[in-house]
């Protein structure tokens, strides 16, 4: 018994063991650099930025404001490289406000402070064969979010690589009508984040080695609250990467191994994604109360500045936002893991250890609800309904998290759509 049980000890640390990521690419930077932030600021409004071949270092943010129908086109993701390895002013790489119908494609840009592309407050955002990135090692000094997209409409995102963000590699916040598409997304904290947004499409992507795939979540102190986000035919695969991100911030509490997480969210169609291996669970469904309990237990404080979702105060002084998820709909979704057990580097991972041992479920919501979860005529609110219809051979629970697990259940039927 004592060499089974040192055996398993062994196993387990050494599965639970990430390999160094690294991103190296080849670069030959140039002597001559054009002055781009000349071009950012003349350009005319129905105009091109035509970015010449080349690696370019480049030492502070870019500056586009206040244009209209203006595209920003390189020579190729291989051929011009804005590198802000060397920036010593401001935290972005390019910075675009209070535009109209913009275009940005076909460059590569890396390595950013903060985040390599910001957007706010633009209507027609179109970001197309882009690679955002950070060299070198995958670690917590990485800025936080290769594309951002904030109190932005009408936003397409598509073609893209997108690399090494220690919050979200994208991420469209208090924004509408956005839809992200066909993008290889990886090595990030959460792999694509909609944060309070409305009207978004998540789909066609492939999206594998994150600490999360797909993270879909409304917060508090903040100016709007989401809904109607669909995710679907996403290969969301093997989101077990280690989870570098800022202690304090939303997305650390995100477990290692975890394919999509839905927090606080309203109104989410979740159907026809390949979601595999993915160490922890394959999509998680949480209340903001759990974050406050999880947080409070750790004791950290939010490290504000850039991240996606930060923390910046409990959600019972936000009246207008509610902590609980409610009218998802999850279905006709493909599920497959090669792991025998959870990463154990999260709370999350060690509970679902305890609790299945090595029959962890594919999904998993908290449990903890509103009081008015139960109606007077006994129904259940439907404006709190998680429904689930997928092959009863699909394991599930319910975590009953704020009564210690003493209503835990696996039963397919307690999630079920009637």
């Amino acid at each position: 018994m004592k060499l089974f049980l040192g055996s398993l000890f062994i196993i387990l640390i050494f599965t639970t063991c990430d390999t160094v990521k690294s991103y190296d690419p080849p670069r030959d930077y140039s002597d001559s650099m054009p002055d781009l932030q000349t071009l950012f600021t003349d350009v005319e409004n129905n105009a091109n930025i035509e970015l010449e071949d080349g690696v370019y270092r480049i030492s502070r943010e870019l500056i586009l404001e206040g244009k209209k129908n203006v595209t920003i086109k390189g020579k190729g993701v291989s051929q011009t490289v804005l590198s802000f390895k060397d920036q010593s002013e401001g935290s972005y790489g390019i910075v675009i406000r209070n535009c109209k119908d913009i275009i940005l494609e076909d460059f590569s840009i890396e390595d950013a402070l903060s985040g390599n592309i910001k957007v706010t407050n633009t209507n027609g955002i179109t970001c197309r064969d882009i690679n955002t990135t950070w060299t070198g090692r995958i670690n917590k000094d990485n800025g936080a979010i290769g594309l951002c997209l904030l109190s932005c409409r009408n936003i397409l995102i598509e073609g893209c690589l997108v690399l090494g963000a220690s919050d979200a590699g994208i991420y469209a916040g208090e924004s509408f009508d956005a839809v992200i598409r066909n993008n290889q997304i990886q090595w990030n904290v959460a792999g694509v984040e909609s944060g309070n947004s409305v009207n978004v499409k998540i789909h066609d992507n492939r999206i594998f080695e994150n600490t999360g795939g797909i993270v879909v979540s409304d917060l508090p102190e903040n100016t709007m609250t989401g809904e109607n986000i669909e995710v679907f035919s996403n290969e969301i695969d093997k989101n077990n990467l280690w989870n570098f991100g800022p202690e304090g911030d939303i997305v650390s509490i995100i477990p290692p191994g975890t394919g999509l997480l839905i927090l606080a969210s309203r109104k989410v169609d979740v159907h026809d994604n390949q979601i595999t291996n993915n160490r922890t669970i394959g999509i998680g469904i949480i209340s903001y109360k759990l974050v406050d309990i999880i947080l409070d237990k750790s004791k950290k404080t939010s490290s504000g500045g850039s991240a996606a979702q930060s923390r910046t105060g409990h959600n019972n002084k936000d009246f207008k936002f509610d902590p609980f998820p409610g009218e998802i709909h999850i279905h006709d979704n493909h599920y497959s893991s090669r792991y025998l057990f959870p990463d154990l580097r999260s709370p999350f991972g060690k509970i679902f250890l305890w609790k299945f041992g090595f029959k962890t479920p594919y999904i998993a919501w908290d449990g903890i609800k509103p009081e008015g979860y139960i109606l007077a005529d006994g129904r259940k609110n439907p404006a709190y309904r998680i429904c689930v219809q997928e092959d009863t051979n699909i394991k599930r629970t319910i975590l009953d998290f704020a009564n210690d697990f003493k209503g835990l259940t696996t039963d397919p039927e307690a999630m079920a759509c009637n």
